[in-house]
């Protein structure tokens, strides 16, 4: 018997989201607490805050069945939406690095043939790590898809870009 093989990748840095809901939920019970009932807008606004940080989202490679599931679920735990892409509309793994004044960021993404990329995961810019984990990313994207790999340097000020790696 065949078991189906999943790649799940989490998107973003769930950490800071969570110490992001904990402080909003923290300053809604000392706001509740020190002004009483004529808080609630404050109230209303760091829970609906508590509410966003709290959604997670992760892309799911399903290999045996040839599909790609973006999940969002609340703290990771229960799911509240889901949607379901063919893997047949993609046609490579894209690594974009991001600079500008106060650092970068990588995004990876699967490129799909209509030109519009699914973002899959982002990464801080950080030189010190080799190899750096948003291209182990896409190496594990392209091992379980089959795609090829394409490693994008952008620079924001000037708008130039140049095409730093291509694994095919």
């Amino acid at each position: 018997m065949e078991t189906a093989t999943i790649v799940r990748i989490l998107y973003g840095h769930r950490q800071r989201q969570v110490v992001c809901a904990c402080i909003a939920f923290l300053v809604a019970l000392l706001a509740g607490y020190a002004i009483g009932r004529e808080a609630w807008p404050l109230i209303a606004v760091c829970l609906l805050f508590v509410a966003a940080c709290s959604m997670f989202l992760a892309t799911e490679v399903d290999c045996r069945s040839r599909v790609v599931r973006r999940l969002w679920s609340l703290f990771g735990l229960l799911p509240l939406y889901a949607r379901q892409f063919p893997l047949s509309e993609f046609s490579a793994i894209r690594a974009r690095l991001r600079k500008d004044r106060e650092g970068g960021y990588w995004m990876v993404a699967l490129a799909r043939k209509s030109g519009r990329d699914l973002d899959v995961s982002t990464f801080d810019d950080d030189p010190r790590q080799h190899p750096h984990p948003a291209v182990e990313c896409a190496r594990m994207l392209s091992n379980a898809t089959g795609l090829p790999i394409a490693v994008i340097q952008e620079e924001s000020k000037t708008g130039t870009r140049a095409e730093i790696w291509d694994e095919g």
